[in-house]
């Protein structure tokens, strides 16, 4: 049985301060964090500027949920792991993997954030065989686009999650645990 397991990148498995720069039709220019990004209305005439995440990557913090099962992906000999980006270029995501977490992992650049950029490329894969299908995205949008194939290929087992990304729940979460601990052994 093949297995295909895709991951996206930025705010999926780790969260990087790089910004995405918006070219204005006035020649002004306006900095977003990823956060503004994914909620930014671009206004005609205005463009959207990734040159930034074609350098390579000083500072990302890893989130360690979704790395886990990345790693857990990797572990199996007949599983198809690949990091699925909406950036241009691969090799700034390819390197901190490799460096950061001594990972090598193939990297697919679709250099866009069209979801159906994503959807097509697991289509592709799906006709090379692939019986079951992992996708995780932190952008809904990509996740709707891949959930349009399971109608299309319903004898292929396609499971989509939208990626638990804010490191503060988890901490949370890991805080609420430790209280709930703390209040057993009070009683």
């Amino acid at each position: 049985m093949k297995n295909l397991f895709i991951f996206d990148f930025d705010d999926t498995l780790a969260h990087s301060e790089i910004p995405v720069f918006v070219k204005m039709k006035d020649g002004k220019t306006k900095r977003l964090t990823s956060r503004e990004f994914a909620k930014h209305k671009l206004e005609p005439g205005d463009l959207f500027d990734f040159s930034e995440f074609n350098k390579l990557i000083k500072t990302a913090t890893p989130i360690e949920h979704n790395v886990e099962l990345l790693k857990s992906a990797l572990s199996k000999r007949n599983n198809k792991v690949t990091i699925l980006t909406a950036r241009e270029l691969p090799y700034p995501v390819t390197y901190w993997l490799k460096t950061m977490l001594g990972l090598n992992v193939y990297v697919v650049a679709v250099a866009g954030s069209d979801p159906n950029l994503k959807k097509n490329y697991i289509e592709k894969e799906i006709k090379k065989g692939y019986k079951n299908v992992f996708f995780i995205d932190d952008n809904v949008a990509n996740i709707m686009a891949v959930d349009t194939l399971k109608s299309k290929y319903s004898d292929v087992n396609i499971v989509t999650k939208v990626a638990e990304k804010d490191i503060i729940s988890e901490s949370h979460n890991s805080l609420r645990e430790l209280i709930k601990n703390q209040l057993k052994k009070i009683k």
